[in-house]
């Protein structure tokens, strides 16, 4: 399922708490019982416990749920969306404007990063003026972001005035996004906003000021890469990563560790000399 729900999660939640609760219970009891002097306070107090809780699961013994059992079906756009972007096999993240639904595909080939992290700043307004910027289309080439997507938060959890879902915002940050140069809609998602970024970057790709040249890989392992260099390299890999010392290189001579480079991971290599290289992380290399 491409949809990912953290209902399994709860389990661990109602296990504490049966554990809790009768601990909270005992305690109420023994602090009543030495500020009033009054003994067998427990069947009170757990009647007491019961109400409260048949009030809070109310919706759901009467077949109105909301709140917490409120029930969301997936927009079929999100089912669509994840098999268009699942079937491409080259590495790319999706930025999800300004931020991520529960909805949006999600995986170790195409990670979803938020555009409010990735700008630093929660601000609608203030993030669709950036995504206008040269500044933001040079991030998203060298954070390999393919796709834009605007969710249509039918769940009303993202673009919100009062606490409450407001169409208006959404349709600002729409405007912002369609203003940008460097994408261009898909015009096959009618109430998703999905965006194509144009000259994207891939995983490895050559740091050079004049050219930018994406390397072709084989991914071993999450933590091992093999990378093609072409003979006409520039002499610097980068790595579209968030820096990490643990990031090497062995080219079959000599071993080197990863050096910053706009946040990202980089290493040298022999210009005009081709090679096939392993990128590894090596705290956990086997």
């Amino acid at each position: 399922n491409a949809v990912r729900d953290p209902t399994k999660f709860y389990l661990y939640t109602a296990l504490a708490y049966t554990v809790l609760i009768p601990f909270v219970l005992e305690k109420a009891e023994e602090f009543i019982a030495q500020k009033t002097g009054r003994s067998r306070l427990g069947l009170p107090i757990v009647a007491v416990a019961l109400i409260l809780w048949a009030a809070a699961i109310l919706p759901a013994i009467r077949g109105v749920p909301q709140g917490t059992f409120t029930v969301f079906n997936v927009p079929g756009e999100y089912e669509t969306l994840s098999q268009f972007i699942a079937s491409d096999s080259h590495f790319s993240r999706t930025l999800a404007v300004p931020r991520r639904n529960r909805f949006i595909f999600d995986s170790e080939t195409h990670p979803v990063v938020n555009a409010s992290d990735i700008f630093h700043t929660t601000d609608t307004e203030r993030i669709g003026e950036i995504l206008r910027t040269a500044t933001a289309a040079a991030v998203l080439r060298d954070l390999a972001v393919s796709y834009i997507v605007v969710p249509e938060d039918s769940a009303g959890e993202i673009f919100l005035r009062d606490r409450k879902f407001d169409q208006k915002i959404r349709d600002k940050m729409l405007g912002y996004v369609d203003a940008s140069d460097c994408v261009y809609r898909q015009s096959a998602y009618a109430d998703l906003g999905i965006y194509t970024v144009q000259n994207s970057g891939g995983l490895f790709f050559s740091m050079d000021a004049s050219r930018r040249d994406t390397y072709e890989y084989v991914m071993i392992s999450p933590v091992e890469y093999r990378v093609s260099i072409p003979d006409y390299n520039t002499g610097r890999l980068v790595m579209s990563q968030a820096f990490n010392a643990g990031w090497h290189v062995w080219d079959g001579i000599q071993e080197q560790m990863s050096t910053p480079s706009n946040g990202l991971n980089s290493f040298r290599t022999n210009p005009g000399k081709s090679a096939v290289i392993t990128v590894y992380y090596a705290p956990q290399k086997s």
